[in-house]
């Protein structure tokens, strides 16, 4: 399986673009969310006579096919070793039963990659083809199929062939948003589409195929599948994500940074996160993230020198994080923690009069950590304060610059190795997911299972419930139009320019990959754009949202719910809404705020 998977591992890029038609095919939005549980799996059926001599030759398809008559195109999709075609799987002479599944998937998604670490179960299955499309990687950016290699890690076993699929084409089959995977299944000798549901549970989709195999040979259906629901309300699925949102958690290494997990570099950089003095204006880095706050600051937006344009996040599991703010113009904490030093709205500082600062204030402490400070006391070499674009700094001499700098940086990593001690506190939520199932009541219980159903952990999963990609979720920001918050779009010159990147010559290891590798822009569909915040420590953390729009849960719960519902458009929204918002009734807001407050 393996090999035969490898020999067929090009990309599909336009996987049933005919979909767009497909109106009458469409299920509810309920039953799009529990397909086969909590609704019916929308069952489509057409003729698939086959002529008993089969006269017909792969490939080879006759007349206009068209959604609307149950056939699809013989579509054809570039992959990295050539072209690949649907007629490559089209087998009119194959018995009757033969089927082809295509998983829409993106590696953003906890179902998704549910789907994908359980595919061996599905390719075992006996006359069924699979294929994976695969949307948007990690980050939700349009999956390149140079990429498709960090998913492959993913699988139990390799499919049939994976594919990239940027456009996301099987996405027209679900109407108000997309929840994932989407799975259909076609007749392998016509083409016909079978059968087509989203986020399917644990064993829905062998289910499917089973009943579709059963149908395409006039068989008796086998027993529909009865899944085992734990506690009552979690299918397999659901129960293993929930299992991991809720595991011990530490935050992953930091490559970037030799001193990340050095105890005196940690002890050092608390001393410095707390120092006001690291800035002219006396603004230290806890002035915004404050402890008792969970290192927030219970401001709209963060106030430094001056109001700053968004809220002031959580540090709480700030390390386990692969990009940093909102817009994730950083690749490292140690980064981030440098970003607000030179900011004149913030710290209003330069790296000049920071070096200053350690020379005066911690000489033995850093020296003992990071080896020799520059002659700093050299007022001549060494001006008292500058940052690059200053006249002062300009006019020293480049390895001078290059001494301070380091000295910079290694202020950002002794904050990081700090930072990197602040993770948050296992409470009942976490003893409810390794099997203590009272350390939930009854009602915090339901507002998980709602917070399943709305669709929130194909974003909020992990034990930091946050998957660090990038949507536009119409959340207001600061400002309108172009002169708004463009949030992700407008990070990309920031972050590829930078000398503090992962990559960059003040990283301890530059062997990182580099995702801007073969970018000159960040798509369109990051405009607008934020990271996915972490849920942990939400009690202390508000207001909610990049511009603290939402003072409480039950707000941010509010709108969620009705996203996609008619409303007046609010003109500090930028960007177009991602097609992965599904929406969920009003009944469900006050179960899943019960269920956030748990956390």
């Amino acid at each position: 399986m393996l090999a035969r998977a490898m020999r067929r591992s090009p990309m599909l890029a336009l996987v049933l673009l005919v979909l767009l038609a497909c109106e009458p095919m469409r299920a509810p939005m309920d039953a799009t969310v529990d397909a086969g549980l909590d609704a019916p799996v929308a069952d489509v059926r057409f003729d698939t006579r086959v002529d008993a001599g089969c006269t017909r030759v792969p490939g080879e398809l006759v007349g206009e096919r068209s959604i609307e008559s149950g056939e699809l195109p013989l579509l054809s999709w570039p992959g990295t070793e050539g072209a690949v075609a649907l007629r490559d799987h089209h087998e009119p002479c194959a018995p009757a039963g033969r089927v082809i599944v295509i998983r829409e998937l993106t590696a953003w998604s906890a179902q998704s990659l549910w789907h994908v670490a359980h595919t061996a179960a599905l390719v075992a299955m006996d006359d069924v083809v699979v294929i994976d499309l695969w949307a948007a990687d990690e980050d939700a950016m349009p999956m390149r199929t140079e990429r498709l290699d960090s998913v492959v890690a993913r699988y139990d076993e390799l499919p049939d062939a994976i594919a990239s699929d940027p456009d996301e084409q099987l996405g027209a089959i679900a109407i108000g948003g997309i929840a994932l995977p989407i799975v259909v299944v076609l007749d392998a000798r016509t083409l016909h589409l079978e059968r087509w549901f989203t986020d399917p549970r644990a064993g829905e989709i062998e289910d499917a195929v089973r009943a579709t195999q059963a149908r395409l040979r006039e068989q008796t259906r086998p027993p529909p599948f009865e899944p085992e629901l734990l506690d009552g309300r979690f299918t397999r699925d659901r129960w293993e994500i929930l299992e991991a949102m809720g595991a011990p958690y530490a935050p992953p290494p930091s490559s970037s940074n030799a001193h990340a997990d050095d105890v005196a570099a940690a002890a050092l950089g608390e001393r410095l996160f707390e120092d006001a003095s690291l800035s002219p204006s006396e603004v230290a880095c806890s002035s915004c993230h404050q402890e008792p706050r969970s290192f927030t600051d219970a401001r709209v937006v963060g106030r430094g020198v001056e109001d700053v344009t968004r809220n002031t996040p959580t540090l709480i599991d700030a390390a386990g994080s692969r990009w940093q703010f909102w817009d994730g113009r950083a690749d490292t904490l140690w980064a981030q923690a440098l970003g607000p030093i030179e900011n004149e709205r913030e710290m209003a500082s330069s790296r000049l009069f920071v070096a200053h600062r350690v020379a005066s204030a911690y000489p033995a402490d850093y020296e003992a950590i990071f080896g020799a400070l520059p002659p700093l006391a050299d007022g001549a070499r060494f001006p008292a304060e500058g940052a690059p674009g200053d006249a002062a700094w300009e006019a020293m001499r480049v390895a001078d610059r290059d001494a301070v700098t380091r000295v910079f940086t290694n202020v950002g990593k002794a904050i990081e190795a700090y930072e990197r001690t602040l993770v948050h506190t296992r409470g009942r939520f976490d003893r409810y997911a390794s099997g203590e199932l009272d350390a939930l009541s009854v009602a915090e219980r339901d507002g998980l299972l709602a917070f399943f159903q709305g669709g929130c952990p194909q974003c909020h999963w992990g034990p930091r419930l946050a998957n660090d990609a990038f949507f536009a979720i119409d959340m207001p920001g600061v400002g309108e139009g172009a002169l708004g918050d463009q949030g992700r779009i407008a990070a990309f010159d920031t972050l590829a320019a930078s000398e503090t990147r992962a990559q960059g010559a003040y990283s301890d290891d530059r062997t990182t990959p580099d995702p801007l590798d073969g970018l000159d822009a960040f798509p369109e569909r990051m405009r607008g754009a934020f990271r996915t915040p972490t849920l942990r420590a939400l009690g202390d953390s508000a207001p909610y949202g990049h511009a603290g729009t939402f003072m409480t849960l039950r707000s941010v719960v509010e709108h969620y719910a009705r996203v996609r519902r008619p409303h007046t458009p609010d003109p500090r929204v930028i960007g177009v809404r991602d097609p992965h918002l599904i929406g969920f009734e009003d009944g469900r807001i006050a179960s899943i705020v019960a269920f956030l407050e748990a956390l």
